[in-house]
């Protein structure tokens, strides 16, 4: 099979402090030491694709990215080492006036808002540990930012997760989404199997995984590689990038042997029971290598 000596797409865990206790998520067992990636180490990164057919660099994983004061100066290093996109996903409680402006300074593509509660009893009740009204000061701090250095960017969209409300959201709220970002929705997990939150069913046929499939890298804020974000605990390590390169580890006989081993369909203990795991049709299978063709051609040719 035909595959890239570089990833498309990075997934960089600046940070995996968090200033929330989602109910959703594990963090009474994220056993991982704590940290931040430095700038000098995000910088070596990004050096590294500055001459590399990458798409995006996205900054968070199991954490959240604005916990990091150097957030705003990788987006821009990111940006003047002509990374195409750069993403990051956000609680938004800590987006003041100021951190707004930088961020959209910076030269961010775009940001993903999780507002998991359709009003401050539900917020309040599923992501614990933050306040609705800080969420939605955050958002309206961006907009207004965007509005007044004439940026369209970054994108903003707001993720809701309505299996866990309880209510449907506020009208005028909505109304004023619709107006400055694009709305979206989510659904439940069970985090490689690690987090009940979800009935588990493992399908039956051909199994794959996109995040693997994707060519996706997932590197943690010490430089570990893991195959996903859902690896919160960095359980099956593919390799260090400050030890070696992004360039070494993807093309690394663990990394590869990772990959036959979900083509064997011969799933790692972290991803046999994973919900996120599709069952593939032929159809599905060729429809995925002619998008994927298509995206290659737009690499070369944009």
């Amino acid at each position: 099979m035909f595959r890239l000596k570089f990833p498309f797409s990075l997934r960089i865990e600046n940070t995996n402090f968090c200033n929330a206790q989602c109910i959703m998520c594990p963090r009474d067992e994220h056993t991982r030491k704590k940290g931040i990636m430095s700038l000098d180490q995000f910088k070596l990164l990004a050096d590294e694709c500055s001459d590399k057919l990458i798409t995006e660099i996205h900054l968070h994983g199991y954490g959240e990215p604005l916990l990091d004061k150097n957030l705003s100066a990788k987006i821009a290093y990111a940006k003047y080492v002509n990374i195409p996109r750069t993403h990051i996903i956000s609680n938004a409680t800590l987006i003041t006036e100021k951190l707004a402006y930088d961020l959209v300074s910076s030269g961010l593509d775009s940001i993903k808002i999780s507002l998991n509660g359709n009003n401050q009893h539900d917020y309040e009740r599923i992501q614990k540990g933050l306040k609705y009204e800080n969420c939605l000061s955050g958002i309206r701090n961006l907009v207004a930012a965007k509005i007044s250095l004439k940026q369209k960017n970054p994108t903003i969209s707001v993720q809701f997760m309505n299996e866990l409300a309880d209510s449907h959201p506020d009208e005028n709220l909505i109304e004023y989404l619709k107006l400055h970002t694009v709305i979206t929705s989510s659904k439940l997990h069970n985090w490689g199997n690690t987090k009940s939150t979800i009935k588990n069913i493992s399908p039956s046929g051909y199994k794959s995984c996109d995040k693997i499939q994707s060519k996706i890298m997932q590197i943690l804020w010490n430089g570990d590689v893991v195959p996903c974000c859902l690896d919160f605990n960095g359980t099956e390590i593919l390799g260090n990038v400050f030890e070696t390169s992004i360039t070494s580890v993807w093309n690394s006989s663990k990394f590869l042997n990772f990959i036959e081993k979900h083509n064997n369909q011969t799933f790692p203990e972290i991803c046999k029971n994973c919900s996120q795991l599709s069952v593939y049709t032929v159809a599905t299978r060729i429809k995925n290598l002619i998008k994927g063709t298509t995206l290659l051609s737009e690499m070369y040719f944009r």
